[in-house]
């Protein structure tokens, strides 16, 4: 707890802001109406854990796969964070993942990538417990989640390597997210180039929807453009949200709402991808 506390005291205001708000819409949920599997293990590690979160009423329906991976700069994070969308996201209806994976220092690119990898495989594997499609995955991300997303996207190769077939990612969905890497982020990434969304953004080959606060931070509306240009040239089917009046903090929470320009994107996405 002691960790914790110092954890968010170095973060910035808005940031611990954020945290307090996802922890308060998860603890207002009333989880008695989902089938919920936390901690679940897909590697030894002890950051190797999943949650996944299903509609009790759909007990027999194959049911897309919608994971989404938190951010916290590359250092910080946990899978908790994203509880709060699991109403909205099972709604849709789908089954909702949010993976943890290693953080820096003690873990470097591409150890974030390769961990969510491993869990996308995990939850491929144990679909049929989940009531999930193994063969219709939605993969999204805030912050860095969304670079990890979009990694994982854009490199089929990484795919085969664990036995995942590109074809059964539906569409890519990344929120306010870091696309180049920088020399002085914390990844000790020594290509920088080959650890960034943007430079393989002309490999996209499935539906994308790239979305970002209006008022985000100024090196995340950069990016997302710099990305979105590089999308935009390969012909995919691209969508595009800058979502008006929010930051890179409100327009992950805004996923909690049902009216919301993300979640009725998401929704239409899902019916066209179906």
């Amino acid at each position: 707890m002691g960790d914790s506390l110092e954890l968010v005291r170095a973060m910035p205001p808005e940031a611990a802001r954020y945290i307090a708000e996802s922890a308060r819409l998860a603890n207002a949920i009333d989880w008695s109406g989902y089938r919920i599997w936390r901690d679940a293990p897909y590697g030894p590690a002890p950051h190797q854990q999943l949650d996944v979160f299903a509609p009790r009423d759909e007990l027999t329906s194959a049911l897309p796969v919608f994971m989404y991976i938190h951010g916290g700069g590359w250092t910080h994070g946990d899978k908790g964070w994203m509880s709060f969308m699991a109403p909205t996201i099972t709604a849709l209806p789908a089954v909702f993942v949010s993976p943890g994976y290693g953080l820096a220092p003690e873990y470097s690119h591409p150890t974030p990538i390769e961990d969510c990898l491993a869990a996308l495989s995990y939850v491929r594997a144990h679909a049929a417990d989940f009531g999930a499609n193994p063969n219709r995955i939605y993969l999204g991300g805030h912050s860095v989640g969304g670079h990890i997303a979009s990694m994982i996207a854009l490199r089929p190769a990484l795919l085969d390597k664990h036995g995942i077939p590109a074809e059964s990612i539906r569409a890519c969905i990344p929120v306010s997210g870091l696309f180049r890497v920088l020399g002085d982020d914390p990844t000790a990434a020594h290509d920088l180039d080959d650890a960034s969304p943007t430079h393989w953004a002309a490999q996209a080959a499935m539906p994308f929807y790239v979305s970002y606060g209006e008022n985000d931070y100024d090196r995340i509306v950069e990016e997302n453009g710099d990305f979105i240009a590089g999308l935009g040239q390969t012909g995919i089917a691209l969508q595009v949200h800058a979502l008006a009046g929010l930051d890179h903090y409100t327009a992950n929470l805004s996923h909690a709402d049902p009216g919301s320009t993300w979640y009725c994107a998401v929704a239409d996405l899902l019916r066209k991808t179906s």
